[in-house]
């Protein structure tokens, strides 16, 4: 399935060895070849994307993460701000239309999820912690918790259910 947005679909690669992902890389030279620098692991992944009618390539974002099941990665589309967010598995980048990185925001721990609010700043949910951020990556409010064992958002409060107890945050200014 291909999902179309801002006429472009993308597709993901994941890559095993440098010597698979140098050679994909390498026959790419006609195109924006966005590398996200300070990411580290086993595996090599670029996100290429294409343009949704005549299917012509037309920019790749590229990165290493020990992250083996490429499903567990995810990837913003900030319509409304004009910014890409790409969970490399340690980290969350931040790149504006022009392919430029804006911020990369560090993760704690493994990344549940990922929510525009309706103030138009990112909610990023990890297993243990959440910040809220702008479209420049600026921190807003955060918060290292227990084990979150199940969470959900409700008038505009996320409410997370840890280890030691109920948690109430009130996003409405956010």
């Amino acid at each position: 399935m291909k999902v179309i947005f801002n006429n472009m679909y993308v597709q993901l690669f994941k890559f095993d060895s440098l010597r698979k992902f140098s050679s994909f890389i390498t026959g790419q030279d006609d195109i924006d070849n966005v590398s996200l620098d300070e990411t580290y692991g086993d595996y090599y992944y670029s996100y290429v994307f294409y343009d949704s009618l005549s299917k012509k390539k037309l920019y790749l974002v590229r990165f290493l993460s020990d992250e083996n099941d490429p499903k567990n990665l995810h990837l913003l589309i900030w319509q409304a701000k004009k910014v890409f967010g790409f969970h490399t598995g340690r980290k969350l980048f931040l790149l504006d239309e022009s392919h430029n990185v804006i911020d990369s925001i560090n993760l704690l721990c493994p990344l549940v999820g990922l929510y525009v609010t309706s103030g138009q700043n990112l909610l990023i949910l990890e297993e243990a912690a959440f910040k809220v951020v702008d479209s420049t990556g600026e921190i807003l409010e955060g918060e290292q918790v227990d084990f979150i064992n199940n969470f959900k958002l409700e008038a505009k409060h996320l409410i997370l259910d840890t280890e030691s107890g109920k948690r109430v945050f009130d996003l409405r200014h956010l």
